[in-house]
């Protein structure tokens, strides 16, 4: 996947299911529902564009994406692209 970031003002940003978000630490993740209907963000570690091992982290629990994304401001909303090759 490849990430762009152009976002110029990120406190106005509207979070909306799937949308892939980048944490200021260079987490990547995209907001699902999880099996409780709860808004969550999953959040991808290790080696993503490889074949290597790599780990999912749920965060969140939300009944609302506003709520997602106020638990959680060092994430922010980015463009994406899936690149199959």
């Amino acid at each position: 996947m490849e990430i762009v970031d152009k976002t110029k003002n990120k406190q106005k940003e509207q979070w909306q299911l799937g949308d892939v978000l980048k944490s200021n630490d260079g987490d990547i993740g995209m907001i699902i529902k999880d099996n409780y209907n709860n808004y969550t963000i999953i959040d991808f570690k290790g080696d993503m564009m490889g074949f290597g091992p790599f780990s999912i982290y749920e965060l969140g629990g939300h009944d609302t994406i506003s709520n997602l994304q106020k638990e959680y401001p060092n994430y922010h909303k980015v463009n994406a692209k899936l690149v199959i090759e």
